[in-house]
């Protein structure tokens, strides 16, 4: 597979680009451009400490620590979507959406004639940096409740601001 990055600022320079790669093709062969926006990688900071978090809430609860994650997912608006499936694709749906990663979630929610519905939980592999503040407060309040100690307030604000900047700038 060939790729580069680019902006749209730079279409002579993927012109060029392009007509390089050409001559790398085979002939007879059917082949597929795609174009789409980069994702920006999450802070591993961010992402690390909460599963820190995570690991010691488990340890409290005697509970796995992928149980406590997604408990934490379901607490945050706006990461899921209701969808209607027919009866006969709800359990291809649910094993297609579930595959994503861990935190990904898929439950029957409803049922009526002629179709099921289902709630979709995003994982936070998706997240932006709005939805990730809220995941890593919701661990954070939960450990402060039951008494698991936690970053000051000023450290969670430079990390979730770490965060947010490594976002922008696309690292």
């Amino acid at each position: 597979m060939i790729e580069t990055q680019f902006k749209k600022i730079d279409m002579p320079r993927v012109m060029v680009w392009t007509a390089q790669a050409f001559p790398q093709l085979k002939d007879n062969r059917e082949y597929v451009i795609t174009i789409k926006e980069r994702k920006k990688p999450r802070s591993r900071n961010a992402n690390a400490y909460a599963w820190v978090l995570i690991d010691k809430l488990a340890e409290f609860y005697g509970l796995e620590p992928e149980y406590i994650y997604k408990q934490a997912l379901q607490n945050i608006g706006g990461v899921s979507v209701d969808i209607s499936v027919l009866p006969k694709a709800v359990d291809d749906t649910i094993r297609v959406w579930e595959s994503r990663g861990m935190g990904w979630q898929c439950e029957r929610i409803g049922e009526y004639d002629g179709g099921v519905d289902l709630k979709c939980i995003y994982g936070s592999s998706v997240f932006n940096t709005r939805q990730m503040s809220q995941l890593i407060d919701g661990i954070v309040n939960e450990c402060k409740q039951v008494g698991i100690e936690t970053m000051t307030p000023d450290e969670l604000a430079r990390l979730k601001a770490a965060w947010g900047d490594y976002v922008e700038k696309g690292r």
